[in-house]
């Protein structure tokens, strides 16, 4: 019992670390989502469903469609992973 509470108190001493150093470093990004938590817009951070498209509170794009197919892809995706079409992002070395 004493071993799972040191190890539930390393690791929110680490996620407190990670967010520290995210933001000390300039290249802050909002910290992940608890999986109870509803999601939240990356810009605002108000809550957003799944499903949405943009924010309501600020406009902000949620999800993009793929230029070939069509289909929903998320905000930060490098490719279509339904026709692996690039959506723009940086080109793999060999």
């Amino acid at each position: 019992m004493m071993l799972l509470f040191l190890v539930l108190v390393a690791w929110l001493i680490w996620r407190v670390m990670e967010d520290n150093s995210a933001r000390s470093s300039g290249g802050y990004r909002p910290p992940r989502n608890w999986p109870w938590e509803a999601p939240k817009c990356p810009r605002c951070g108000a809550a957003v469903q799944d499903d949405f498209k943009a924010c309501p509170s600020c406009g902000f794009e949620l999800r993009h469609n793929c230029p070939n197919c069509g289909r929903p892809v998320g905000a930060g995706w490098q490719y279509c992973p339904y026709c692996s079409t690039s959506l723009g992002g940086p080109t793999p070395r060999p």
